[in-house]
């Protein structure tokens, strides 16, 4: 809880800061970008993901929200919903501005059945990655064990953990 009383108020400051200062710091990463002869721009590829970032994960926390004062706090359903919606898109905003796509190889191997995944994730990309097949490509409703680092992105936090 003490973790959310920092996270959330920190990522919607960082939405409305990132957004504001968008005149600013557009041009001058672009500018960044050519001096240093990166001429794919990857800073502002970067911080263009991390607008999307912030306001998907915003709106995240938002739905859990509403999920929580309309009553549906354990309708799990609404929140798979919602957990399908946010990896989308995330990997739609990646996709666009990083130009990352995820091809997913026998997707059909994922049964409906019970199944254990245990996946060794490097990156907040891995997680987002595995969220994305096992509930939007796969159609199941996993239930997570997260570790302590993952627990720092509000809405993994927020929604992985009803």
């Amino acid at each position: 809880m003490k973790r959310r009383l920092v996270s959330i108020p920190g990522l919607i400051l960082g939405a409305i800061i990132l957004t504001t200062l968008i005149p600013i710091w557009f041009p001058l990463v672009i500018l960044i970008d050519l001096c240093r002869r990166q001429f794919r721009l990857p800073l502002l590829r970067l911080l263009s993901f991390a607008v999307c970032w912030v306001w998907l994960e915003t709106a995240g926390v938002l739905g859990a929200f509403l999920l929580w004062l309309t009553g549906q706090r354990k309708n799990l359903s609404r929140h798979y919903a919602l957990q399908r919606w946010w990896a989308a898109r995330l990997l739609g905003a990646l996709g666009k501005t990083c130009g990352i796509r995820v091809e997913v190889v026998n997707i059909e191997s994922l049964s409906s059945g019970p199944v254990l995944m245990f996946a060794r994730h490097a990156s907040l990309a891995d997680s987002l990655v595995s969220a994305y097949v096992v509930t939007t490509l796969a159609q199941m409703n996993p239930r997570y064990v997260l570790k302590r680092e993952l627990l720092a992105d509000p809405c993994l936090d927020v929604v992985g953990q009803r």
